[in-house]
């Protein structure tokens, strides 16, 4: 490795990387963190590329020993007229040595990497680089490695990009590019917290939790991913056949990431794994994850710790929402950790039909860049539209990914729904007479509607409840923990949240018409794993078209709604099998049907949109918002504001005194407060509370959520 390097080691250990730390001291132990990680996931990379992260880690800060940088970092005060380290680290680089042993993208692969370890502007254009470099370094350098060197801003020509990246410079593969990025920097953050929590891993754990799972019986879908761990699958399976153990199980002794699409989902499975397999490597990532963690055994500093962790992607096995994983497509400057932690690793993505097309289009892409860079993806489901499938191998490669489609036999199959198609709105009268003695379902399309049918509902029972997404986060968790253990009998009136992963099981379901496959995850709700053979309908289906686009409004796409609904009418009054569901799927979801669906057009859109960017071109944030696809804002309703303002209050001036996990820790308690609007009632927000949190004067009720009327007349 010496021979790339145009000095040799460190021999003046005075020069400092910190306030508190030298040079070599930082140095070393960034080395020994990408020591670390190869010792743990070593299988997973290349010789050359360990040679490329050793070399990227060792040189990265060599920059620090400008006469500038030092004297600021012992005088502990700014200095003027510097350039940043990160771009003279480079200049140590003996270019004419790699050109021998790599090709001219690897070059700009390392030298465009430790440039822009840090993200800041290069400003090295405004200087004499040589000039600045004998001025500022000569004698630092002869000082500290022994050594002269030809000051030449050379290596600048093996620059994919500075930043900013205002000229759409793009490397060549933005994979290998951003993996080595990547893999700097989180050993480098490692070596400067001077604590063990780059990765986390214990074989033994993972062996004892591996075998708790296979004391169970495994069934056939679960023998069978644990036979495929070294492939990528696309595997379809209905409910009931286990798809999280054998998620785990594909996952195997390998680093593992487990996504959903929806919080509550991720908890319930956080906690199946810790609490139900005795495995306590695994750690909660989403947007409430320090309120999980914070209910764990431990004392605070581990909580802290455990945190810590957590968003440094250093636990063996991460349960998650999607939303943490995949904003990585946009290349967005500060995505590379999470990209290049990925690669080593396994990807689960449970429900794939569930998200927008803009998701879909960040999930498609983001696996072709991982495939390449050596991670693993399974995509599990009980619905897999077949176009889908075309786009995986159009972008991934169709053979690079192996299909698995499990149907039971005949023979065998728990048969579980039958159908009935209903008017426009539902049959009160039906819904509370079943529910005198069965657990009842009544899935809406929109908040709004919800609330009308709980409204309705109440008049006539007190026993009806309602959950949708537009409550304050208390009242939220205990509505959802009270459905997850509703005993019944009653009524539960929800939106499509309910739709993905949440283990609940119904004796009858009441819905609004969406699309075809959100229908049936619909019905997963409803006698989850039990089999039903009456003669009268447990799943009663209403043609509301509540929520078809129309004129910027709604959500569902009209053609494909028209199209589900056809299907669904073969099959009135009928159970229905898998076989049937899949064959409604497979004939609504071909690229002919679709062809000239403003669905469609949209996916294509996206996917090329994400094909045309390149490093810089979106920041973190607004990789956010788009990735998201849901322009909600974070609001505390007037009315809860009012009635809660000495809390309210108390908290803001605590975050504003407060710095790190203790701020984020405080954020969460007022995050209690706060319910989610759409965008498009923007109009309600009055102004902000603390950052990413506005007041909206909306109003407010415990049973119903948020009501979009003014607060009262004084906002007017």
């Amino acid at each position: 490795m010496d021979k790339y390097l145009l000095v040799g080691p460190i021999y003046d250990e005075s020069f400092l990387a910190k306030p508190d730390e030298s040079l070599k001291e930082h140095t070393d132990w960034v080395l020994k963190e990408a020591e670390r990680l190869f010792d743990i996931y070593g299988s997973h990379f290349t010789e050359r590329e360990k040679e490329f992260v050793r070399l990227a880690c060792l040189v990265h800060d060599y920059g620090k020993v400008n006469r500038l940088f030092q004297e600021k970092v012992r005088k502990h005060q700014p200095v003027k007229d510097e350039i940043y380290h990160n771009f003279l680290s480079p200049i140590f680089l003996n270019i004419s040595a790699l050109k021998e042993d790599f090709t001219e993208n690897e070059i700009k692969d390392l030298v465009t990497a430790i440039s822009n370890h840090h993200a800041r502007e290069d400003n090295t254009e405004k200087y004499d680089f040589r000039e600045y470099c004998e001025k500022n370094l000569k004698e630092n350098v002869l000082q500290c490695f022994h050594e002269e060197v030809s000051f030449s801003p050379y290596y600048r020509k093996y620059l994919w990009f500075t930043q900013p990246n205002v000229s759409g410079n793009h490397p060549k593969d933005w994979g290998s590019y951003a993996k080595l990025k990547g893999l700097l920097q989180k050993c480098d953050y490692a070596g400067s917290a001077h604590i063990t929590k780059l990765e986390v891993f214990s074989r033994e754990k993972r062996g004892q939790f591996l075998g708790n799972i296979e004391k169970m019986t495994l069934k056939p879908f679960q023998e069978e991913l644990k036979n495929l761990q070294n492939e990528n699958v696309v595997a379809v399976a209905p409910t009931g056949s286990g798809k999280t153990e054998g998620s785990l199980l594909w996952i195997g002794k390998d680093k593992g990431f487990y996504t959903l699409p929806l919080r509550v989902a991720s908890n319930a499975i956080y906690e199946r794994t810790r609490k139900g397999y005795f495995y306590d490597e695994v750690t909660i990532l989403h947007s409430n994850a320090l309120d999980i963690l914070s209910k764990d055994d431990g004392e605070q500093n581990e909580i802290e710790t455990r945190y810590e962790t957590t968003k440094m992607l250093g636990y063996p096995l991460t349960i998650t929402t999607v939303d943490q994983l995949f904003k990585f497509p946009f290349q967005a400057v500060g995505h590379e950790i999470l990209f290049a932690t990925l690669t080593y690793s396994k990807v689960v993505i449970d429900e794939i039909q569930m998200y927008s097309s803009t998701i879909l289009a960040c999930i498609i892409l983001g696996l072709k860049y991982l495939v390449e860079q050596g991670g693993k993806f399974l995509i599990t489901t009980a619905t897999l539209p077949p176009i889908f499938l075309d786009y995986l191998r159009k972008y991934v490669g169709d053979d690079r990914f192996i299909y698995r489609e499990f149907l039971p036999n005949q023979n065998e199959e728990i048969l579980r729904h039958r159908i009935s198609l209903h008017g426009t709105d539902f049959d009160d009268g039906l819904i509370l007479e079943q529910a005198k003695q069965l657990k009842v379902l009544v899935i809406c399309n929109t908040i709004k509607r919800a609330q009308e049918i709980f409204q309705r509902l109440h008049e006539s029972t007190s026993s009806v409840f309602l959950l949708h997404s537009a409550f304050i986060k208390k009242d939220r968790q205990k509505k959802e923990e009270q459905i997850l253990n509703f005993e019944g009998p009653g009524i539960w009136v929800t939106t499509q949240i309910v739709e993905a992963s949440l283990d609940i099981d119904f004796d009858v379901l009441h819905t609004d018409m969406p699309l075809i496959d959100n229908l049936f995850q619909r019905m997963g709700r409803c006698y989850r794993k039990r089999p039903y053979s009456k003669s009268v309908p447990n799943i009663y289906i209403y043609d509301s078209k509540v929520g078809i686009k129309e004129k910027n409004k709604g959500f569902y796409d009209a053609d494909i709604y028209q199209m589900s609904l056809e299907e669904i009418k073969k099959y009135d009054g009928q159970v229905l099998t898998e076989k049937d569901k899949l064959d409604m799927i497979k004939r609504i979801y071909t690229y002919e049907s679709l062809e000239h669906t403003e669905y469609l057009t949209d996916l294509e859109d996206k996917i090329k949109s994400l094909q045309e960017s390149f490093p810089g071109r979106y920041d973190k944030q607004k990789a956010d918002e788009y990735f998201r696809d849901i322009h909600d804002y974070v609001v505390i309703p007037e009315s809860v504001y009012l009635s809660h303002q000495k809390e309210i209050f108390n908290l803001i001036s605590k975050y504003q005194e407060s710095r790190n996990i203790e701020r984020m820790r405080i954020k969460s308690q007022l995050l209690d407060y706060t319910a989610s609007i759409p965008y498009y009632q923007k109009s309600f927000i009055s102004g902000p509370v603390i950052a990413n949190i506005s007041r909206a004067l909306v109003s407010y009720d415990e049973e119903l959520g948020v009501i979009y009327e003014r607060y009262n007349d004084q906002f007017e």
